[in-house]
């Protein structure tokens, strides 16, 4: 994930790295760069990913109007 809010400075703020245990749930064994035994597994690609803006204040009502995400943000959406 790149910052390009200052297109004279785009930085990179986040890189994923699928081979990562943490990520064997979500994505399969062996989805990452590695040479797979199984043919069968997909490769994983990313499409998008955004920071997700806080919920607004009609979003939050039922849940007292606090934010129940607001001791994690930010978020990261993925597709």
């Amino acid at each position: 994930m790149w910052d390009c809010a200052d297109l004279a400075s785009i930085s990179e703020v986040f890189n994923l790295n699928f081979d990562l245990p943490e990520w064997e749930l979500v994505v399969g064994r062996g989805s990452g760069g590695e040479a797979r035994r199984d043919d069968s597994v997909e490769q994983v690609r990313v499409v998008h990913a955004a920071v997700l803006p806080p919920p607004s204040h009609r979003a939050m009502i039922s849940h007292g109007g606090k934010d129940p995400f607001a001791e994690s943000r930010p978020l990261l959406g993925i597709l």
